[in-house]
């Protein structure tokens, strides 16, 4: 290295605009004082529209008002809750039983209505809560009113608003370009992940994004009338996350939709054919098909994740996709950028090594200066850095240099410059990429620097005029070196810490030097962080994933090469991505959960799942236990719904052809049992902290113990019917038998899939036995129940013998796992 050398011990931040004169000011805002020509007459200059015509467009309609944003949600809410399918059968069954007049059988419904309103309640309280925490986090627009440069909702805009658009930007309604160029990237519209440059006169479509530079657009669009609009929908909701919960649920539903309505016709005509009895067989069938009804399962995975959501919402972390919670839970690979993720987004400037005897740092720090006001990039950090320090040393210059051309910085070319009138061209970038075939001198320097894990940057001079959306080249003269250093992010290496042990894999994905990013990979305890590789000496994405299991650092990655890994990792596993950036977009939305942080760019933040809104990593360690607990609470109170399920559904296929007995109970007898043998417990559990590592498929889980309890319930209900002529039991006491036989084996699984009981549990389980039995014999004649001595020692060793044979099923769970593998898949 040549020349001289500044070190910097203190981070330099910014304390206003870098230039006093406010023609020279306007960074980003206005840099050459143009006139808007083109569009509504109504704009004349830099005013815009004014005030007042901003609001009579909201009055005529003329407003980017997205249609996700109308009452239709709330009305969307109470539909699905009151008309679902479970209810239609409900209603259906009621009105059966109003029909015969058995009024008394219409206890269901009181559950059924409290249902209703709990999942009502719950997701209006979520919505509102999770909307209003949103907006913390949602894009604000800079918009020209009245001459002025003011902020607003991306919803407040209105048509004709002269908007300027920065980069990370999304561009919220369809505009046309009025002033300066952009270079965008329209892969969440079209599935393009090339970047395209827009001039004057080009469109911008609503949901792209803003790679570098800055533009002025005119609002052309708003609201239902936007491109991405009359596509589908807004940004984020261009991929549809299904969990494998939710597709579980959704098999259990549609499988038993299939199978009630038959199942419910053909044992009504069956009992009616044997007992001619009208009340009766309603009644029994009513009974029945409520049986096979999971009503509660559902309801209390939406209430489990709404209040998952809103317990996290409590600790600053946005829960935009609720199944993210869930798939959070099972994640095999986390993968992360550098800089905002692992790393603070602030840069500290530790040096600047002039490469050129001819040029003092003095005219090096003027050069710095008017790249600074001609580039004008507010949202770039390395700038803002550098910003800092041109403020701090307090440089001036009368007269900036006239600029030529400028091209802001993006993630695809690794590097900006300008190009002056009479003082030629000036690039800053990747050291690799700038200095070309004189790296090799600097690189023993360079590399020094990264080995300590900051981040280089190199200045060169050049005599070729840089092109918009062309790639460097021609002749360089190195001018400067600048080292930056960026701070871990708080609890970065404690999150990094409890992933690997939880047994996730961690990958760096990162457009920076793959040296610096292992050496802040290795500060940050990920495991591997030696095993680096350059993507930009790799010709393809099919050449990198070939390798990319040797690798745990990737660098000088470009935004389309993160998401090629990303779906190649989710081909055996389930991914999850951080990031905050433009660049990391892409990766974001194709990983299986994507997470990002509240001073993320917008459309980073647009297509996650989980938003962190303090920018504590470390806050992601909530989310997963959040997921773990709600998922392990769910597989065990899904398991007793759909052992009742099944017990019902082989127990109603028997009866149909058994016509002998009829169903032994009434709606009010499974009201009880399932009031404590179930929809208490499993609501209470719903709510326990949990911190296993949930395991295996979610159906295949709960079918797994939901299985035995439903054969040997079935088995239970049988042998009474088959021994009551042996015993000579009345039809009171057959009955009193089979309801306190089903709470037994109810109880008995609550048990089993509680294990190991703790205080709560054993608590919960004891309150469970002494509220069914209480409840049995205070209202024993409205559930038509009779006690006797020898009826209690029947059921005593009906018990055994039952728990005998549903302890032998239990042991039987492999083969009805790879069954319920078989099902699922």
């Amino acid at each position: 290295m040549t020349g001289e050398t500044h070190r910097f011990t203190k981070q330099y931040k910014p304390k206003g605009l870098l230039f006093k004169n406010k023609k020279q000011a306007m960074v980003g805002e206005n840099p050459n004082g143009f006139d808007i020509v083109e569009g509504s007459r109504k704009l004349r200059s830099l005013k815009g529209l004014s005030n007042r015509e901003a609001a009579r467009r909201k009055k005529q309609g003329l407003v980017n008002k997205s249609p996700d944003f109308t009452e239709k949600k709330i009305r969307h809410i109470l539909m699905k809750n009151i008309f679902s399918l479970f209810n239609m059968l409900y209603f259906t069954v009621a009105a059966g039983l109003l029909a015969v007049k058995s009024y008394k059988d219409l206890l269901f419904l009181g559950v059924t209505f409290l249902n209703m309103i709990i999942g009502i309640v719950q997701e209006i309280r979520a919505k509102k809560l999770l909307e209003k925490l949103s907006l913390v986090g949602s894009q604000v627009e800079t918009v020209v009113r009245d001459g002025k440069v003011t902020k607003t909702h991306f919803n407040e805009l209105v048509m004709d608003d002269i908007v300027i658009l920065r980069a990370s930007q999304q561009v919220m309604a369809d505009c046309i370009v009025r002033y300066g160029h952009v270079e965008v990237n329209e892969a969440m519209v079209t599935g393009e992940s090339e970047c395209v440059t827009k001039k004057i006169g080009d469109v911008l479509i609503s949901g792209s994004f803003i790679v570098s530079d800055l533009c002025y657009a005119q609002v052309v669009n708003v609201g239902a009338e936007n491109y991405i609009n009359k596509m589908t929908a807004d940004a984020k909701k261009y991929k549809k996350y299904d969990s494998e919960m939710i597709k579980a649920i959704r098999l259990v539903v549609k499988s038993l939709s299939f199978v009630i309505i038959p199942l419910g016709a053909m044992l009504f005509y069956s009992q009616y054919g044997s007992s001619h009895d009208l009340l009766e067989t309603t009644t029994k069938t009513a009974t029945a098909v409520l049986s096979m009804i999971p009503e509660g399962f559902v309801l209390l995975t939406s209430v489990a994740l709404m209040t998952g959501a809103i317990r996290l919402s409590r600790e600053k972390v946005l829960i935009q996709e609720l199944y993210g919670l869930e798939t959070l839970s099972k994640i095999d690979v986390i993968c992360l950028d550098k800089t905002g993720t692992i790393t603070e987004n602030d840069l500290k400037l530790l040096a600047v090594e002039s490469c050129s005897s001819q040029l003092s740092l003095k005219l090096i720090d003027v050069i710095i200066a008017n790249m600074v006001n001609g580039l004008a990039d507010v949202t770039n950090q390395t700038f803002c850095s550098l910003k800092a320090y041109i403020l701090q040393k307090g440089i001036n210059t009368k007269t900036f240099w006239k600029v030529k051309n400028a091209v802001r910085f993006s993630s695809q070319k690794k590097w900006s410059g300008v190009t002056f009138e009479k003082f030629g061209t000036f690039v800053m970038g990747a050291p690799e990429i700038v200095l070309k075939e004189k790296y090799g001198k600097y690189k023993e320097k360079i590399e020094g620097w990264m080995n300590d894990g900051n981040r280089v940057i190199a200045l060169v001079g050049s005599k070729q005029e840089l092109i918009t959306g062309k790639n460097l080249i021609g002749e360089i003269s190195p001018i400067a070196i600048f080292v930056f250093h960026n701070a871990l992010r708080t609890n970065a290496g404690m999150m990094i810490s409890l992933l690997q042990e939880r047994g996730a894999k961690i990958k760096i994905l990162s457009g920076d030097n793959p040296l610096t990013v292992s050496q802040i990979a290795k500060k940050a305890g990920v495991a591997g962080s030696d095993r680096y590789i350059d993507a930009s000496n790799i010709p393809n994405s099919q050449r990198l994933t070939d390798v990319a299991d040797k690798y745990t650092v990737f660098g000088r990655l470009k935004p389309d090469q993160k998401r090629d890994l990303i779906k190649f990792f989710k081909e055996k596993q389930k991914v999850a991505m951080i990031g905050d950036g433009v660049n990391d977009v892409l990766a974001l939305k194709e990983a299986d959960c994507g997470v990002s942080f509240a001073d993320a760019s917008p459309p980073a933040k647009h297509v996650s799942q989980v938003i962190l809104m303090e920018g504590d990593i470390s806050l992601l360690s909530n989310v997963i236990i959040e997921g773990q607990r709600i998922l392990n609470n769910i597989q065990r109170a899904g398991a007793m719904f759909l052992s009742k399920t099944g017990f019902s559904v082989l127990l109603t296929i028997i009866l149909t052809f058994w016509h002998k007995h009829g169903y032994p109970f009434s709606p009010r007898h499974l009201t009880l049992v399932n009031a404590f043998t179930i929809g208490i417990p499993s609501f209470i559990l719903s709510f326990e902290e949990s911190k296993e590592v949930a395991t295996g498929k979610f159906l295949t889980n709960i079918i797994t113990k939901a299985i035995p309890g439903a054969i040997t319930m079935v088995i239970g209900i049988i042998s009474t019917y088959l021994c009551s002529g042996i015993f000579e039991l009345t039809h009171a006491e057959t009955l009193t038998l089979c309801v306190f036989i089903v709470a037994f084996l109810n109880l008995s699984l609550l048990h089993r899939i509680s294990y190991p009981m703790d205080k709560l549990r054993k608590r919960l389980w004891y309150a469970m036995i002494v509220g069914f039995v209480a409840t049995a014999t205070i209202f024993k004649n409205w559930l038509n129940l009779t006690y006797s001595i020898r009826l209690a020692v029947i059921f005593l060793v009906w018990s055994v013998i039952s728990l005998l044979v549903f302890k032998s099923l239990f042991k039987l769970t492999p083969k009805i796992e790879k069954f319920a593998e078989k099902w699922e898949s």
